[in-house]
């Protein structure tokens, strides 16, 4: 068995999966009718017109959910801490990404990603321990 993500650089690209991501939340953990409630949803903010249609199009007519808003990850990390004015850097396992945000908005201009993330660091560190011959055991082995 492969496994693979559904997104792609912090956005959906594989909705298939998502779709069936979503039917197996809603039935298998959450136990709950997706008409009964409504969502709120981050995305990246780079993510592109098409794909935030093709988003709220499978959730209203596919899932029935009676209101959507989809809100950009920086402003709502902003607001988390107080502010509406921030510079938010997001460093995941695939990239990493300085947003500026103003008075609630993103400033799309100010952006700057990079390929490196968590994924890359990890691999350098392991590298770096496999050429200094030091055995890495995994925190599940430690007692």
């Amino acid at each position: 068995m492969e496994i693979v993500s559904m997104m792609k650089d912090g956005m959906i690209e594989d909705w298939d999966m998502f779709e069936r991501l979503a039917d197996y939340t809603y039935k298998q953990r959450l136990h709950a009718l997706s008409e009964h409630h409504p969502i709120l949803m981050t995305e990246c903010p780079w993510n592109t017109r098409p794909k935030r249609e093709k988003l709220l199009e499978l959730m209203f007519e596919k899932f029935n959910v009676p209101a959507m808003y989809i809100c950009k990850n920086a402003v709502l990390a902003a607001y988390a801490n107080g502010r509406s004015t921030a510079m938010v850097v997001d460093s995941g396992a695939t990239h990493t990404s300085a947003v500026p945000v103003h008075d609630g908005y993103v400033i799309t201009q100010g952006i700057v990603k990079s390929p490196l993330g968590g994924d890359f660091i990890t691999m350098q560190c392991r590298q770096f321990f496999e050429e200094k011959n030091i055995e890495l055991v995994p925190a599940c082995l430690v007692a």
